[in-house]
């Protein structure tokens, strides 16, 4: 199966392209990426060098042009890190998430999927300082963002990590509280 999918995505890699269908290819390949992550068990952690492969080729779709391209690779590439080694992750995966995260002048969408992955990534097996000291210091400013769906994006974040302990913060708490009862 692993070879298999990694032979699709490889020769939709390698097909020329019309004109215009770039975006095109490069979200499909992203989409048939994330459908195999969505619908493996544990077992594609133990395939370390297709998830290796599969990680190299979604990485580059982050410099993009087109940013509904870069959302997929970063909800892609959310969903690979699950599976990734703790090697891959801290050299490769988390200095793009968090670059991407903290970009201020950045794509919103693109910006709430890196903080999105950041934090799974965190629950599940990174407990490194440098994504938690991004999201220690992004969550709050989003959870006042005027945008609703920033807002809601980072209380789902805010509730991630207060659920599984990995931040212990009242004022978290008391922010999630006073977005629950915002009338907008």
């Amino acid at each position: 199966f692993w070879t298999m999918a990694m032979e699709a995505v490889q020769e939709l890699q390698s097909t020329d392209c019309p004109d215009g269908a770039e975006e095109s290819r490069s979200l499909r390949i992203c989409s048939i990426v994330s459908i195999i992550c969505e619908i493996s068990s544990a077992n594609l952690a133990r395939q370390k060098k297709v998830v290796e492969d599969f990680c190299l080729i979604v990485v580059s779709y982050l410099s993009h042009d087109d940013a509904l391209v870069q959302e997929a690779a970063l909800a892609c590439l959310g969903r690979l890190g699950l599976f990734a080694t703790p090697a891959t992750l801290k050299e490769t995966l988390l200095p793009k998430m968090v670059a991407v995260a903290s970009d201020e002048d950045g794509n919103m969408a693109n910006r709430a999927q890196a903080i999105l992955a950041l934090a799974d990534w965190t629950r599940f097996h990174l407990d490194t300082k440098e994504a938690i000291d991004c999201l220690m210091e992004l969550i709050p400013q989003l959870l006042e963002n005027e945008d609703l769906h920033v807002a809601c994006m980072s209380a789902e974040v805010a509730i991630k990590l207060l659920f599984s302990r990995r931040v212990l913060e009242s004022e978290w708490l008391a922010r999630l509280i006073f977005l629950f009862f915002d009338p907008r």
